[in-house]
């Protein structure tokens, strides 16, 4: 007995069929993953598209014809941002050698002003009348606390 395909089944199907004795109306073999049925997701569960207000297409519309723009801009800005921060590192580079100089030129204004002080100082203690003064109070014998007296006032002044 012989197994003969019926009309418009090929003769690969048929000798397949045959072979692994799967009989007359055995469907022919599939290809591996060919069992695997696609998941569809329910109509409920997708995303439904809804129509955009007048607003939201303008604002779409303006977003597409400013977005370009603004980040040409954005790109300038940083490009600028960085020069001029590149420019003050560059500033302060050269300046700080010059705060060092600066400090001991300053240290050195402060020592010659408290020398022109102590100058000064001892300039007016040697013109106070002081002892002159003591002098004339003890050859007219004033007492001692009203010569005291007289001495701290000129040392004051």
């Amino acid at each position: 007995m012989t197994y003969t395909p019926p009309p418009g089944l090929g003769a690969r199907s048929a000798g397949m069929n045959a072979r692994y004795g799967l009989g007359r109306n055995a469907p022919p073999p599939r290809r591996p993953g060919a069992n695997v049925t696609p998941v569809r997701t329910p109509a409920a569960a997708r995303p439904v598209a809804r129509p955009l207000t007048v607003g939201q297409q303008a604002n779409q519309q303006v977003n597409q014809q400013l977005n370009p723009q603004l980040q040409q801009q954005q790109a300038f800005n940083d490009r600028q941002n960085a020069a001029i921060t590149s420019f003050a590192q560059a500033l302060l580079g050269k300046l700080q050698p010059v705060a060092g100089q600066i400090g001991q030129q300053y240290d050195q204004a402060i020592g010659q002003t408290a020398g022109l002080a102590n100058a000064a100082a001892d300039s007016l203690r040697n013109a106070n009348t002081g002892g002159q003064a003591q002098q004339l109070l003890q050859a007219i014998g004033a007492p001692q606390n009203q010569q005291d007296q007289v001495a701290g006032a000129l040392n004051n002044t």
